[in-house]
């Protein structure tokens, strides 16, 4: 009962306070800024490298055609190194914070 009475008291400001809705937010908001620039390191600096190695011609577009289906593989495949980056570096962290305590 004693919680709820501090909350009340601290205002609006203080219930964001109390219950981290600020770090919360800070996280997301670095987060999302983190996914764009892992987007563009990997469609704008990994690709145009990874690409020449397979194929030529531009990444975005690159089709494997397998009878009348065309599938279109290049952002599909920048969206799994995307992934697999992100799991890595969520993993990475996970482990140190479990190692901390």
């Amino acid at each position: 009962m004693a919680k709820q009475e501090s909350s009340s008291s601290g205002g609006f400001f203080g219930v964001f306070h109390e219950e981290r809705l600020i770090q919360l937010g800070a996280a997301f908001l670095i987060a999302h800024s983190g996914a764009g620039f892992l987007e563009s390191l990997i469609e704008d600096l990994l690709m145009p490298i990874l690409f020449p190695l397979f194929r030529e011609g531009a990444w975005e577009t690159d089709v494997l055609v397998m009878g009348s289906v065309k599938l279109m593989w290049g952002k599909a495949l920048a969206s799994l190194i995307h992934f697999a980056c992100v799991i890595i570096v969520v993993m990475t962290i996970l482990h140190h914070i479990k190692k901390v305590k």
